[in-house]
């Protein structure tokens, strides 16, 4: 298993990442009324995967898509509290989204 982290901003960014080999693009943004951070995945602006993806820690945010067989998981995690969500000021700081692989 492999593990590294996509950099983020605690500011609402989309942007290209490369996963295993794929490029998918990525989006995220403060959801006011959820209080939390979500991400959007996609393959292009007119192809997403997946909307409104909360950002919670301590699961897999992709268990629920595995129809989809993108080949690997997300997960998030706080320094100091790694079961802490992030706050919409420490995003990308001291909250992190991971990537795991299984290669």
């Amino acid at each position: 298993m492999k593990t590294y982290e996509i950099p983020l901003n605690s500011f609402a960014e989309e942007f290209n990442v490369e996963i295993q080999g794929v490029n998918y693009l990525l989006r995220t943004k403060w959801n006011e009324p959820l209080q939390a951070w979500t991400l959007d995945i996609g393959r292009s602006e007119n192809e997403w995967l997946i909307r409104n993806l909360a950002l919670v820690a301590g699961e897999n945010l992709l268990q629920q898509y595995e129809h989809l067989k993108l080949g690997f998981g997300l997960i998030v995690v706080t320094d100091g509290d790694e079961n802490a969500d992030p706050t919409e000021t420490n995003l990308g700081t001291d909250s992190h989204l991971i990537v795991v692989t299984n290669d």
